[in-house]
């Protein structure tokens, strides 16, 4: 593998086997570091990562938010961005990958490094496209996802459904996909998916996407139980868009009050709409070259020095 180095920064909340498999695939990408920042600064993960070698844990207190300037109850995405630029800015050398703990990012030969190396010097950044889980009944060992799609596919994949991601090119989360930048820029900011000069412009990136056989896989959705735990969250914030959040939210509020039979098997269904892939729908996202899809033993994997941890 080119010896490139590689820093990943992120700012997340995670189950330690969570973690511990996003820090697998990572590393067999060819991470060589992580910085990773807990907004939870009492996280049991960051016990148990101590002495993992190629990670470091930065606990989020009171005391860490005033050194930047903040206060903990800013809102979460104002301290993300102010973390990722604090995490980018004590990497010295190589690049520095930034993405949440949902999000894997994947060169599908060779890895990480062998793309980096060939960047020309005068490009500051490059961008990996999104590529959002789906849910299937499927029973065949592989994890599906869908890629950005094209305007005129929309509605023929979605039916009525297909007003809701328009905006999104056919993905229910962001469609900008996430960025590594080269280490010692001039960064005004590092923010959710690409980093800024000081005067709030874009740094000179590239683009990536399946051509190149380099993806963002993105665990958006975990399934519905999962996906209506943080429906509140993503309604109250930009988790979805706005199409998405005008739609939901009063299905939502309806469910406040407390049970709901009527309100709760509607939300289901509008889940199922957005996320749930039948045959003929991965047949259609597949003839329209937005489907990509990998063994989910690929996802399952913990390096041996790292399994330890789970029974500690």
């Amino acid at each position: 593998m080119t010896n490139v180095s590689i820093t990943l920064v992120s700012v997340l909340r995670e189950p330690l086997p969570n973690l511990l498999r996003f820090i697998t695939w990572h590393r067999r990408q060819g991470v060589s570091a992580f910085r990773f920042y807990f907004d939870d600064p009492a996280d049991p993960a960051i016990a148990a990562l101590v002495d993992v070698a190629d990670v470091v844990c930065v606990p989020c207190t009171a005391a860490f938010w005033e050194s930047l300037g903040l206060a903990t109850d800013e809102r979460f995405t104002k301290r993300q961005c102010a973390a990722l630029t604090h995490g980018y800015r004590q990497v010295t050398e190589g690049w520095v990958a930034v993405c949440d703990g949902d999000e894997f990012f994947h060169v599908e030969v060779g890895g990480l490094a062998p793309v980096l190396s060939g960047v020309a010097p005068e490009v500051a950044a490059v961008r990996f496209e999104p590529a959002e889980v789906i849910q299937t009944d499927a029973a065949d060992g592989m994890m599906r996802f869908r890629t950005p799609m094209p305007r005129k596919a929309i509605d023929r994949i979605y039916g009525a459904a297909g007003l809701l991601v328009r905006r999104n090119m056919g993905l229910v989360g962001h469609r900008q996909g996430k960025s590594i930048t080269r280490a010692r820029q001039e960064v005004g900011a590092i923010r959710q998916h690409w980093a800024q000069d000081a005067a709030g412009n874009m740094l000179p990136e590239v683009v990536l996407d399946r051509t190149a056989g380099a993806y963002l896989l993105h665990f958006f959705d975990r399934g519905y139980e999962s996906w209506r735990a943080k429906l509140a969250w993503r309604i109250g914030s930009w988790g979805f868009a706005s199409a998405i959040r005008e739609h939901l939210a009063p299905l939502h509020l309806a469910l406040q009050g407390g049970a709901d039979e009527a309100a709760e098997d509607t939300l289901r269904a509008e889940y199922r709409a957005l996320h749930h892939f039948d045959a003929a729908k991965i047949a259609d996202l597949d003839k329209i070259g937005c489907l990509y899809q990998l063994p989910e033993t690929e996802f399952s994997k913990i390096d041996p020095d790292l399994a330890g941890l789970l029974g500690a």
